[in-house]
This record gives structure tokens, sequence and C-alpha cells, in this order.
């Protein structure tokens, strides 16, 4: 999720601050090379949010459009505004790599994806359907996705948003103007107490939302040897100003923390017995992972209605679920690189906060993979993954056959 903040002094008027906070997921197999496939949404959202509805494929409206290659979701962007008065602002928000798919209030303009294709008829058979999850996310089905040409990300694709905003004092706006109903939990853990409400064309609400996917580099690679020694090789221009290593499998939870980030152009190893902290799952050990999140990104310049947001939004998607994933903050040059802002008038200040949620699979873990790939296959069924990643499972265990054939 992404958040735009602008903060006031009290008693002071004064141009706006922009906060923004976000989320970029990636999943990678042992061997470091980025999966597809993360087109699935995690987290239902309102019935009111737009956007492109046949990408959707739990919205049903419309016709669900097949696409390829999303290496990168980004997740549920928020802005929000801080100020002690009313002003005009516009937000315009480029997306290199990638599509605006989702937002809320209705955009100004936006990007529009391609026109759909018919395929032709002697093409139809070739395409094979696409799996997204079914409500059991363990039990995931296939759609065939109606004979239209697939929306490839592997080609370059830049997006954008943009909305023309009026932000209004909290204090000016009686809150039944923006109560809606059919608020979903991750819909509401993003609100914070003292932001300005955002008035476009005749919806007022606490901030602006979007979300995307798409397919581009990043320049953090994971990978996990055959010793389970988990790597970290970072090639960026600027240093990671902070991350968090996470584990839970079997009950158990481990991690280690970054507080200090990772330096450009280094490679750092946690092996199996070495360098994490571990605890058995509790609500204790939950309270400090919590904790450590939370800090390591208010000492990235967001308040902590802010990061207790984040971290609320994102907490079953981030640490409840079994796997090893990495959280790090992208530095400042590649936040602008990906998704270039412009804010008319100028902020006073911007603090840009963008996680990057990079799962990767263990050796041990990929065995599994096919073990339960093979079973089904045996039984003309669909292996039982996790729903949310089904298809860059498959796409790792088609590659790993690829291998032991060799």
């Amino acid at each position: 999720m992404l958040s735009v903040c602008f903060t006031a002094i009290a008693g002071q008027s004064q141009a706006h601050e922009l906060h923004e906070w976000g989320t970029f997921t990636t999943v990678s197999g042992s061997d470091g090379v980025m999966l597809a496939g993360l087109q699935v949404e995690e987290e239902y959202l309102p019935y009111f949010v737009g956007g492109h509805q046949n990408l959707n494929p739990r919205a049903f409206k419309g016709l669900m459009r097949p696409v390829r290659n999303v290496r990168v979701k980004m997740e549920t962007p928020v802005i929000y505004f801080y100020g002690d008065k009313r002003e005009k602002v516009s937000v315009h928000v480029g997306f290199n790599g990638g599509t605006v798919s989702q937002w809320f209030p209705p955009r100004t303009s936006g990007d529009t994806p391609p026109k759909m294709v018919k395929l032709r008829p002697e093409e139809r058979g070739k395409v094979a359907p696409v799996a997204f999850p079914a409500i059991n996310p363990s039990a995931p089905m296939a759609f065939p996705m109606g004979g239209y040409k697939a929306w490839d990300f592997e080609e370059e694709y830049k997006g954008f948003i943009h909305w023309d905003t009026e932000i209004i004092p909290r204090n000016e706006v009686d809150s039944s103007k923006y109560f809606r109903t059919g608020e979903t939990p991750n819909w509401i853990y993003p609100q914070v107490p003292h932001s300005n409400i955002v008035k476009v064309g005749e919806v007022y609400e606490q901030y602006l939302f979007y979300r995307g996917l798409g397919n581009f580099t990043l320049p953090l690679t994971l990978s996990v040897d055959s010793a389970e020694t988990l790597s970290m090789d970072f090639k960026g221009s600027q240093n990671i100003p902070f991350a968090l290593a996470y584990e839970r499998v079997a009950g158990k939870v481990r991690y280690k923390v970054f507080a200090e980030g990772l330096e450009m152009n280094s490679h750092t190893e946690i092996s199996q017995s070495n360098g994490w902290t571990e605890m058995d799952l509790s609500p204790e050990s939950n309270q400090i992972i919590y904790r450590e999140m939370r800090d390591g990104l208010m000492a990235q310049g967001l308040n902590q209605h802010e990061a207790d947001g984040m971290v609320k939004t994102w907490w079953n998607s981030y640490f409840g679920h079994d796997g090893l994933r990495v959280f790090w903050v992208l530095p400042e040059n590649e936040v602008e690189r990906i998704l270039p802002m412009k804010v008319s008038p100028e902020p006073e200040k911007k603090v840009r906060v963008i996680v990057g949620r990079s799962e990767v699979l263990r050796p041990s873990f990929e065995k599994q993979l096919l073990a339960q790939h093979a079973a089904a296959e045996e039984k003309k069924q669909l292996p039982h993954y996790s729903g949310r990643y089904y298809e860059a499972y498959t796409e790792r265990v088609q590659a790993l056959k690829k291998v032991t054939k060799k």
C-alpha cells in the first residue's frame, strides 16, 4: 500500500508535506530468478474501488482478461495529506514497468490497457488456462480466459495515474461525507486520525489509493543455495536504509533486522545455523516482529500512525503465512525510477517509503512443490499449492523439471 501524507505544524500556515508508503511484492526461486503470475489479489477490496476490473478475477465485473509475466505487484498504494488550509493539489504518479490497475477516489486520468484482441480459432487450443485461487486458497481452480490474447507484461509498459484533488482540513468536513458501507479491514487500517480529507469531484475520502501490476528489475536478488544459506545481493547505487529477513514454518518464527540497511554493491549471507533470532510462534513473538517492522518504518520518516497502518494492513500477508521473505526499503533513487511523482503545488517536504516484500523459495520447499506436482499429475488434478502464488510455483516446478531431465 502506498500512502502520501501532508503534515502541518499546529498553529502555523505552511505548504503541504508529503509522505508515501507502499509495497512491491516479488517471488523468486532458490536460484534468484523472479517468477511470474503475481496478478492474483491477496486481500479483498471494497466494492466501490474502481479499476481495470477485467484484470481482477474476484471482481466478476466484465470479462476477466488474461495476463502474462506479472513479476511484480504494487500493493495498495494510499496517499494522505496534512495541512491547516484548503488547497487544490494535482498528484501525478508514473509507473515505469506496469499499469495502475485499481484506484479510489475516481482518477482524473490514467493509463488504459491495450485493446483486447481475440485469438484465431487455430490458436485457442494452444492457450493454457490461468489459475486463480478459490475461496479456499489451498485449493486453486482454473479459469479459461475465453479466447483473447494475454496482456503480456514482458513487453515494456509505462502506466500512470493522475488526480486533481482538493485537500481540506478534517475539522472542516463532517465525517458523514466520507462514511461508506462495505469498507474492509485493509481499507480501515490505513486511516489515520489527523490527515486531511481529499475531495475529488464530489467524492470525499481520507486518502488516495491505488494498486498496480508490472514487470521490472529490482536491485536486490535473493537466492538460497543447497546448504539452505540465504544470500542477499544488492546492486543498487544507493544504500538500502532498512531491511528485515523473516521466516515462519511449523509453528516457529525467526528474523534478522538490518537496522543500518544494506550497503550498495554488497553481498550478505544468513546460514541456517547462524544470524537468526528464533522464537515459537506466539502473541509475544508477533508483538516483537510488529515493533521491529514498525520502528524500522518510522526510522525512514513515517509517523507512528502511518507505520502502524502499514503493518496492520499487511500483517496477514506479510507475517501470517509460512515462508521465507525479506522486507527492504527501496532507496530513494529506485522509488523515483519506478514511481516518478509530480505534485503541484510542490510540497515543502517529501518522504517516500516503499518496501520490497521479496519472497524466496528454499530448495527444501521446492522439493515439496515437485512432489505435490507429480502427485497431482498422476491424479490429473491441479496441485494444491498456496493459491496466491499458484502460477509462480508452477513456473518454478517446470524450470526444475527441465533441469532434472538434463
